[in-house]
């Protein structure tokens, strides 16, 4: 135990003007044995009992006032920064789990964000290399495709020397199905810490065991994105995309680019399809737009839809002087686009960031199953490319497809997954509007304030008088809806009315590795496939532009 200075110990005195000097030595000391070695709260626990002692012996009422006995201490807390100043194992490079501040279990590093996954049927069972299912395609007398059927039979009884005894027993319905295997795939995440990391968290938090329940966050937060969205093979890229440069609208928040050089500035773009892990390698390049010397303007590029493309992923590379485009490796992101258009120059200039992949990134996996958009999609769902923002107080895409999904299947959807953007955006129409029919709810316990915003839950189907529920999903890229019926309106022959569920070999397991490096490895791995039974009651409407877009030009 080295000595303290006396000016550490004067400092304490101040901080505790009643203290006897012994017990000002002693708290000094406590608090310079406590970050002599690397920070332990065991090893503070001394100097603050010493300094509550004396408190609470009644000397910081006595002889000081709060203002002055902080400053004690303020100067005190100084004077053992000087102390410990030369003191050479204090850690430089603390690992990522050797926290010193740790009460009570650690907050966890990835909320479970899985809403889509957790409304999904799920149950084991599963055997062999796929699930077989009797997918349906249509249904008898309920106008999906089979023709009708009468309930009516004659009331004459029918003589059991008569061949034809079928007659009495009535009409048959039948199911037209189609025999699909859905091929049980594998899926694994992976986490790690190292053997400093779980010793220097010791007595404070299992490490081990917060890995493992971080793995199994983050498995369901990827499943969930899987379930929704996941291909099992990979987008086309996007055709070249052209360009049209026009005046800022200043009031839209749009700045633009200003033309460099006496030939200007060209501005060349690459537009990317994005999938369910990654996007496309890029298109081909646009052919230059040109924004003349010292002339302010942003620049409005346009595709083609690409089939299954979730969303678009924009790259432009600027060239003054009237320069030819500088390729790929000056080519930086500008945005992504819900829609088949985008604005480059709306926020200016873009020169660092990202640059547009020469490959596909993982817009589909060969080792994957098809999630529900691309399920149910190739599979005879109602699929509409907007093209452009929603319009109408009732919301007339949700309508158009409850609609067609009732005159074709007699559907009836129970839930519409929509992304943050259109979300916002119904809200957006329901107010806005100057005869937009809402209803206004005044409760008398909110006197004290008023809510700002409006809130739109629900989204009534017209055709059926079912209010469905309007859910944002975090994970779905902008200018998507999801429009999901999870049960049939009927039991069907196989013994289920669910329209979907999850089909698990083995569900969620922890696999603790045998440790060969100074770290302790787990993963959670599980063994399972979506399987879609009724496809054609599902919907998915894409290509939806924001509605702020659409007064200003393509944006975003």
């Amino acid at each position: 135990m080295s000595a303290v200075s006396p000016d550490l110990i004067k400092s304490v005195q101040r901080a505790m003007p009643e203290a006897p000097l012994e017990r000002a030595v002693e708290a000094a000391q406590a608090f310079k044995d406590a970050v002599s070695t690397p920070i332990h709260p065991d090893k503070l626990e001394p100097g603050m009992r010493t300094l509550l002692d004396i408190q609470s012996g009644g000397a910081l009422t006595k002889s000081a006032g709060m203002t002055d006995w902080m400053s004690g201490v303020n100067s005190a807390m100084a004077e053992l920064g000087k102390e410990i100043a030369f003191i050479p194992n204090l850690p430089t490079n603390l690992p990522q789990f050797n926290v010193f501040d740790l009460s009570g279990p650690a907050s966890q590093l990835y909320p479970v964000l899985s809403p889509f996954r957790n409304k999904i049927a799920r149950r084991g069972n599963g055997r062999g290399g796929g699930h077989l299912a009797k997918v349906i395609t249509a249904i008898s007398g309920s106008g999906t495709g089979l023709g009708d059927i009468s309930p009516f039979v004659s009331s004459t009884s029918v003589p059991l020397a008569q061949p034809n005894l079928e007659a009495a027993r009535g009409n048959a319905y039948s199911f037209s199905t189609a025999d699909r295997i859905f091929q049980f795939q594998s899926s694994a995440i992976y986490g790690s810490v190292t053997l400093s990391e779980f010793v220097a968290s010791q007595g404070f938090q299992d490490t081990q065991a917060l890995v493992a329940t971080q793995n199994l966050q983050v498995a369901m937060q990827q499943e969930d994105k899987a379930l929704l969205f996941g291909r099992n093979s990979l987008l086309s890229a996007p055709a070249q995309p052209t360009g049209v440069a026009r005046a800022v609208v200043t009031a839209a928040g749009e700045v633009g680019i200003i033309g460099v050089g006496a030939m200007g500035t060209n501005v060349y773009a690459k537009v990317t399809a994005v999938g369910a892990f990654g996007e496309t390698a890029g298109s081909v390049a646009s052919a230059a737009v040109n924004i003349a010397q010292a002339a302010t303007r942003v620049v409005d590029f346009s595709w083609t839809s690409v089939s299954g493309a979730l969303a678009y992923n924009v790259y432009a590379s600027l060239a003054d002087n009237g320069g030819v485009d500088p390729g790929d490796g000056s080519r930086y992101y500008y945005g992504t686009s819900g829609w088949t258009s985008f604005t480059v120059g709306a926020a200016g200039r873009v020169t660092s960031g990202n640059t547009v992949p020469t490959a596909d990134t993982g817009t589909g996996d060969t080792n994957g199953y098809q999630g529900w958009i691309q399920n149910s999609t190739a599979n005879g769902a109602y699929t509409k490319s907007l093209g452009t923002s929603l319009t109408g107080s009732s919301i007339t895409a949700f309508q158009d497809a409850f609609f067609s999904l009732y005159q074709s299947n007699k559907g009836n959807p129970d839930e519409i997954w929509v992304t943050p953007q259109v979300r916002q955006d119904v809200s957006q129409l329901i107010m806005n509007g100057a005869t937009q029919p809402y209803r206004l709810t005044y409760d008398p316990n909110q006197q004290g304030g008023v809510i700002a915003g409006v809130f739109v839950p629900t989204v009534l189907n017209e055709t059926t008088g079912k209010a469905v529920p309007l859910t944002v999903e975090p994970w779905l890229p902008k200018g998507n809806a999801v429009i999901a019926q999870y049960t049939l309106p009927f039991a069907t022959a196989f013994g289920s009315n669910l329209c979907a569920e999850v089909v698990c070999v083995q569900d969620y397991m922890q696999i603790q590795w045998p440790m060969t490096t100074l770290r302790y490895e787990s993963t959670v791995w599980w063994m399972s496939v979506l399987s879609m039974i009724a496809p054609t009651f599902q919907g998915w409407i894409h290509n939806i532009a924001h509605n702020a877009d659409a007064t200003v030009g393509p944006l975003s």
